[in-house]
């Protein structure tokens, strides 16, 4: 898909696929998205890296820790391996749509009319 223009008006399915895409060749925007789903996570899932509360929100129970280690990781150095990068890449992908959703219900991107989203 091709980058997201923010002066189009996109489908919600649209918008997901466009931020899977982007998240899927772009280590910034993995991180990004990495840092955002982490800081949803409760402190309590934050110390223990796993994921307590059901609420759609924050890392799944398959991903908690690994994620939440990235995150620390990136928080305290800065940086992640080519590896890690490669893993990251491919794991945030699912969370696009919960980014998406996030955006949103926080006035980031807005709905104009019919479905159809805008920022």
């Amino acid at each position: 898909m091709e980058e997201l223009n923010p002066k189009r008006y996109y489908t919600k399915e649209e918008l997901v696929q466009g931020l899977k895409s982007q998240i899927a060749r772009n280590n910034n925007q993995a991180v990004k998205a990495l840092l955002t789903i982490y800081r949803n996570q409760t402190f309590e899932e934050q110390t223990v890296q796993e994921t307590i509360e059901d609420n759609g929100i924050g890392f799944n129970g398959t991903d908690a820790e690994f994620c939440s280690s990235l995150a620390e990781n990136y928080l305290r150095f800065h940086r992640l391996s080519d590896k890690q990068y490669s893993s990251l890449r491919k794991v945030m992908q699912k969370y696009a749509r919960q980014l998406i959703t996030q955006s949103i219900d926080l006035g980031k991107i807005k709905c104009k009319c019919r479905g159809k989203y805008y920022w």
